[in-house]
Order: C-alpha cells, then sequence, then structure tokens
C-alpha cells in the first residue's frame, strides 16, 4: 500500500495536534515518552505488564478517565498498525508479524488485553493508583490484517533516493479499494472520539511486533484515550543492527517525499 494512502488523514489530524494539545497532556507528555523509553528497554522481558502510573495521575482531584466514551472503555484496546513486515505463518492460523521485511506495505487492527477479566472501573482504579494491588499483564490477543499494497521497491527506493523519479503510478483497483478502506476505518474511529487527532506512535530498533502495538496501547491509554492510536512497525532483522532499523524508517520517508513531490508538480 502505497505511503501516500496515510498522508492526508494522519497529516492533518497532525497539524491539528499542535495546536489542541491540553494542558494536561503537555504536563505529563515528558513521563509518558521516558516510560516508552523504559518500555522500549524492557521489550525482551518474558511478559508485558502496564506501565507504572504517572504521579499527575494519582491526584484525587483529577480523572483523566472521566469523560471516556462508553464505545472506548474497557479492557481492550484496539490500534491501527501500518508495517512492512513480512507475515509468517502460524499453526493456529492466526495472523503473526516476524522481523524480516515484506516488498509491501500492510494496515490491520491489533487488539491488545490489559489483565485478566478485569473491568473497566478497576482498570481505571489500578491506572490512578501508585501501588497497584496486582500486576496487569498486556496480550496481543487477536491481529487482523485489513489490507496489502502492490510491491514498493524497497531496495530501488535505497538505491535511488525516490520511490518513483517519473511519478507515482496510477492507483489500480486494488490500491484503491485498499486506500479507501484504510481511510473509511480511520474516519469511523475519529468520530467515536472527541478529540479528531491521530497519534502515532514509531519504535526504536530490536521491538517485536507485539512490542510496538502493546506500547501504543498503554501510551495511548495513560492519554486518557482521546484520538486515534495508530502505530507505525517497521521490519527491523533480528540479528542486525541499528541501522537496519534506520533503513527501514529511510525507505518509507523516501517513498513518502517522493510521493509527496510528484504529486505536487
Amino acid at each position: 500500500m502505497p505511503t501516500r494512502l496515510f498522508d492526508g488523514a494522519v497529516q492533518s489530524n497532525a497539524r491539528r495536534s499542535s495546536h489542541c494539545a491540553s494542558q494536561s497532556l503537555q504536563r505529563i507528555v515528558t513521563g509518558l515518552a521516558a516510560m516508552a523509553v523504559v518500555l522500549g528497554l524492557a521489550s525482551c522481558s518474558a511478559s508485558t505488564h502496564l506501565m507504572p502510573t504517572p504521579t499527575a495521575y494519582t491526584n484525587p482531584a483529577w480523572n483523566p478517565f472521566a469523560d471516556v466514551p462508553p464505545a472506548l472503555q474497557g479492557d481492550t484496546v484496539s490500534v491501527l498498525y501500518i508495517t512492512d513486515r513480512l507475515p509468517e505463518e502460524t499453526k493456529d492460523g492466526k495472523t503473526h508479524y516476524g522481523s524480516g521485511r515484506s516488498y509491501t506495505l500492510a494496515y490491520g487492527d491489533a487488539t491488545v488485553r490489559i489483565g485478566d477479566g478485569v473491568s473497566w472501573e478497576e482498570l481505571v482504579v489500578a491506572s490512578r493508583t501508585k501501588n497497584r494491588s496486582k500486576s496487569l499483564e498486556l496480550n496481543v490477543i487477536e491481529t487482523t490484517e485489513v489490507a496489502r499494497g502492490p510491491e514498493m521497491q524497497i531496495m530501488q527506493v535505497l538505491a535511488r533516493g525516490s520511490a518513483n523519479p517519473h511519478g507515482p503510478p496510477p492507483a489500480d483497483p486494488a490500491t484503491a479499494a485498499a486506500e479507501k478502506r484504510f481511510l473509511d476505518d480511520l474516519s469511523a474511529r475519529l468520530a467515536q472520539t472527541p478529540r479528531k487527532e491521530v497519534f502515532l506512535f514509531v519504535h526504536g530498533f530490536d521491538n517485536s511486533f507485539d512490542d510496538a502495538v502493546m506500547t501504543t496501547a498503554q501510551l495511548w491509554h495513560f492519554f486518557g484515550r482521546e484520538g486515534v492510536p495508530v502505530c507505525y512497525t517497521p521490519s527491523v532483522p533480528m540479528m542486525m543492527r541499528h541501522s537496519a532499523s534506520l533503513s527501514s524508517q529511510r525507505a518509507a520517508r523516501r517513498v513518502h517525499h517522493g510521493r509527496r513531490s510528484s504529486e505536487s508538480t
């Protein structure tokens, strides 16, 4: 799926984000960013648990979850993901992504569960408590790939520094349908939240697909479940160093800038 698929919706909402950030988010964003680093460093642990409660959330006079719409409440978080990871076959037939790189870009939905049978009320209390009575384990319980686009020719992008020097190819029916499906999905999610913004998370190196979507889910949860969480998780070969992750991100940027430049001429 060409990167231009995500330009309009994500960029327009990102611009609104820079002007509409609430004071409460401004107070805690630094702390949450630090937590993201901690979560990344802990990605190799056997299991992942809900990040510690930010100090600001323990203030009894402020409840960041008070206005969460009913449709966004519960012990699960739905994360839109974008990836160029290579799908792998599993014995149970479920969608799974490894560290290998695909030549196509896909988007889908990953569902993250917090705890085991925890009610929304219990989750809110735990998310505002410094010392919780029990640890809340996170698990990716379902991953659904919705659409996958045509070949991006990533290696040619790296060699030439441009996705298509002659301009973007015309959208074939399958690509046009995938683009419409993504935008319709994103619009439906934006309609469920009073904050019409997209929060895009891009992880560092040596993170698995599950690590990436679970971190996205946690950050969005502690943002007060406002806006729409989107995770871009590039392929990172496990035996390669940080340059592998950078090459995937540079490839995506070159595809993006190559298409944006040709579309504006």
